[in-house]
């Protein structure tokens, strides 16, 4: 059992990162925060520069967050690599014990 953790680790990081790659990339227009839509859904209503520069700055905020947030993950991807790296590591190259030597009967 004690064998068996480093292989599901491998396993669950390249399971993992084979699906963040593969998921369906729907939302690449612009990241949307509620404020960000009450702010366009305000702007729509009654339009002024001072609304309109508050769209603007909530769509900035929406973006930091969004790059701040694919920061995370990459170092978390990484992370992982890291650790299943390890692990293949320990497992492929364990140390050999060396074998005991037999002694050599009659010589002296």
């Amino acid at each position: 059992m004690k064998g068996c953790l480093p292989l599901v680790a491998i396993i669950a990081v390249v399971l993992l990162e084979t699906s963040w790659f593969l998921w369906p990339r729907l939302d690449l227009a612009l990241p949307h925060s509620p404020e960000t839509i009450a702010a366009i859904k305000d702007y729509q209503k009654d339009p002024s520069d001072l609304k309109k520069a508050n769209v603007s700055e909530q769509i900035r905020r929406d973006i930091l967050h969004h790059i701040h947030h694919n920061e995370m993950l990459f170092g978390l991807m990484i992370l992982g690599d890291v650790v299943a790296f390890y692990y293949w590591w320990k497992l492929t190259f364990k140390k050999q014990q060396p074998a005991p030597q037999k002694s050599k009967k009659g010589a002296t």
